[in-house]
């Protein structure tokens, strides 16, 4: 379902953010928290994208939508912002300014976005721009006037390198499995019907013997009246299974 797959990427973004959140309070080094916020802005881009399909955008509340835009601006322009500093202590000063100068766009976007909504709500992302801002300044005046190093276009810069600390887990009372097919429906035994047809009447009374146990039957009734077993079974052949005429031929003959 597209709206449970896009409520999943906002909660896993929701979630990275707050480990970002922790990773800058804590102190953590600036190539760690760029990568942070690398995933974060992914997760919200990614969600973004699967808000905007076309049938979710008629289903959902426009602030959805916008709330993520925010944070998606927000940690394109936080994520180049902690990697730039990355770059002015590696020596690369235009690299630098390029990725500020990103920053302080994406930063400042995020905060026009939000600015009709609460100030306490707006306050994470002024913050997030002024330290961009900042940054951007300072960088751009060295960089002006001791390192002369060029400014590429933020374009040809590679991708930043992301780090989750956050994955979808599947709740194991949802793995439910899946329901049995139906039996195939079977071929009607004709010969065993058949048989039952033959083990008993419609009235309830027992079949009528078959020919070979009827036979053996005659032949012991007369073998009982004294006649070999060999002319008992020629009679009843001659007369056709009759006992009585196999009798009377007998005693004839």
């Amino acid at each position: 379902d597209d709206f449970l797959e896009a409520l999943s990427c906002i909660m896993l973004a929701q979630a990275q953010k707050c480990f970002y959140e922790k990773a800058v309070a804590d102190g953590r080094s600036h190539a760690i928290v760029a990568k942070l916020a690398a995933e974060c802005a992914a997760l919200y881009q990614d969600a973004g994208l699967k808000l905007k399909a076309p049938l979710l955008q008629e289903a959902i509340s426009s602030e959805w939508l916008a709330v993520v835009d925010w944070n998606r601006a927000l940690f394109d322009g936080v994520q180049n912002y902690y990697a730039a500093t990355a770059l002015g202590e590696a020596g690369e000063y235009g690299a630098c300014v390029s990725r500020l100068t990103h920053a302080v766009n994406r930063t400042a976007e995020a905060v026009n976005m939000c600015q009709r909504h609460s100030a306490a709500l707006q306050k994470q992302f002024r913050d997030a721009h002024a330290l961009a801002k900042d940054a951007h300044a300072k960088a751009k005046k060295d960089n002006d006037s001791i390192y002369f190093d060029r400014v590429p276009p933020y374009a040809t810069l590679p991708k930043l390198p992301r780090h989750a600390l956050v994955k979808p887990l599947r709740p194991e009372g949802l793995d439910v499995p899946p329901p049995e097919a139906p039996p195939s429906p079977e071929k009607p035994d004709i010969i065993g019907a058949a048989a039952a047809f033959g083990a008993a009447s419609l009235d309830g009374t027992p079949p009528p013997p078959s020919f070979d146990e009827a036979s053996s039957a005659g032949v012991e009734d007369l073998v009982a009246m004294g006649f070999s077993k060999e002319a008992a079974s020629a009679a009843l052949a001659q007369c056709k299974g009759s006992v009585q005429e196999a009798a009377a031929l007998l005693v004839d003959s």
